[in-house]
């Protein structure tokens, strides 16, 4: 029963070596998250400008509750 437990870690072992490879790939695929991170910072930055007309409007509506 050991020596069928050492085969079987044998070929764990390759499967971690196939998994590392896999990992690579994923590196690359990350270098174009980043790429979608810096695109969606421009869109925050469009956001923020919406954000503060949002507040103005937002002043404009206390303002006519407490109009007579």
């Amino acid at each position: 029963m050991r020596d069928q437990r050492s085969e079987v870690g044998g070929q764990r072992s390759e499967d971690r070596g196939r998994r590392s490879e896999d990992g690579g790939q994923r590196t690359e695929d990350g270098g174009q998250r980043s790429e979608d991170r810096g695109r969606r910072s421009e869109d925050r930055g469009q956001r923020t400008e919406d954000g503060r007309e949002r507040s103005e409007v937002g002043r404009a509506n206390f303002r006519h509750p407490g109009s007579p």
